[in-house]
């Protein structure tokens, strides 16, 4: 405890501030707890990123305040990322609070969080659950600390020792140990490439086979047969990146940050000059369509933040024109049950994307995307 300053850091989405966030701060502010809390931390004149930086890396546990908002948060996916980077085999600070959502939900977003003991909001309310996390952090097991205080003399020795080791192999490590912000440039650059590699694989057998390259009035056309049907919806989604595949909207429209009620072709789906394929089915009772918007514009990428501990490396990105692909397929007839049946394939890239970056025998390696 003496090595942190706050007992934890509360994250949570802005959304739910007013709400739940403020009643659960004072309710463990009540336990005796020490919590950083932007609601409170935050000075103004100085860089919010810094000051919830410098509270991440001061807090001993990471309490997460899970509702529908947080995983559509952009600085709460940051802070969860943080937290995560400090985590160890024996070592879980992550304690997650669940509000107006299941484990099961929250388990197709992210299967760890669900896995993890947590507390469930509106049960017993604000003050049972204080006194749940009070508890877990009171009982938390801190052998590592008394084993550090037990054989502080050889921990001092073991350190002298070190110390000698460093000085006669400094210029060895000082190039091992550093990492450039080249390497991760480059780990991205590798995944663009790669990505648009494939995408374009699957353009190129749509336009070798029986589609046609098609405008925005002759989709239009087709949409409008659709629209016409009058008949209830089925939607089906998924999302591919590369690393994981993504189904139903619930969890492609956060990855994607796509509201997909605003979707339409008048606007080329947000892409500014993409081909544009079509192919029309042979069935005389019904619909069905498949249409192929293909991304001309290249995909570019900006590191937004970097967090740094001794074996791990947790780079944040973001990117412009992220979609490559996007394919669309419309049904209805005898085969839907009498359903309109709308999929939705899209290739690219989430809005933001975590790149894990661990070291192994002095060499930084990527070790996944998430």
């Amino acid at each position: 405890m003496a090595n942190f300053r706050y007992d934890a850091f509360l994250s949570f989405a802005v959304e739910d501030k007013e709400s739940v966030a403020n009643p659960l701060y004072e309710a463990l502010i009540d336990q005796g707890l020490h919590i950083w809390y932007s609601g409170r931390e935050l000075e103004l004149g100085i860089s919010i990123k810094d000051q919830i930086k410098e509270g991440l890396e001061q807090s001993r546990f990471g309490i997460l305040l899970i509702t529908p908002h947080y995983f559509r948060t952009n600085w709460a996916q940051k802070e969860l990322g943080a937290l995560w980077g400090k985590e160890r085999d024996n070592y879980k600070i992550i304690i997650p609070v669940f509000c107006d959502i299941t484990p099961e939900e929250v388990g197709s977003l992210d299967p760890d969080l669900a896995e993890r003991w947590s507390v469930v909001l509106p049960d017993g309310g604000h003050k049972k659950a204080a006194e749940k996390i009070h508890h877990k952090i009171l009982h938390y097991d801190h052998a590592p600390v008394k084993r550090v205080r037990k054989k502080r003399l050889t921990l001092i020795l073991g350190s002298l020792l070190l110390l000698l080791l460093l000085l006669a192999s400094w210029p060895w490590l000082s190039r091992e140990s550093t990492f450039p912000e080249s390497q991760i440039k480059q780990a991205v650059e590798q995944r663009i490439a790669q990505l648009n590699s494939a995408a374009t694989a699957a353009w190129e057998e749509v336009e070798s086979g029986a589609a046609i390259l098609a405008t925005q009035a002759m989709v239009g056309k087709q949409l409008g047969r659709f629209d016409r049907v009058n008949a209830r919806y089925r939607n089906f989604y998924q999302f591919k990146n590369g690393y994981e595949s993504l189904q139903f909207q619930k969890n492609v429209a956060p990855a994607t940050g796509i509201d997909f009620s605003t979707w339409s072709y008048t606007d080329n789906y947000g892409m500014i000059h993409p081909k544009i394929a079509l192919l029309v089915g042979d069935k005389s009772k019904g619909v069905d369509i498949w249409i192929h918007y293909f991304n001309t514009q290249s995909t570019t990428f900006r590191i937004e933040h970097i967090l740094r501990s001794d074996d791990l490396i947790v780079a944040t990105i973001t990117y412009q024109e992220p979609l490559r692909l996007i394919g669309f397929h419309y049904e209805y007839g005898q085969w839907t049950s009498r359903l309109k049946h709308t999929s939705y394939a899209i290739t690219g890239f989430k809005q933001e994307e975590a790149y894990h970056f661990v070291r192994n025998h002095g060499e930084w390696k990527l070790s996944h995307v998430e």
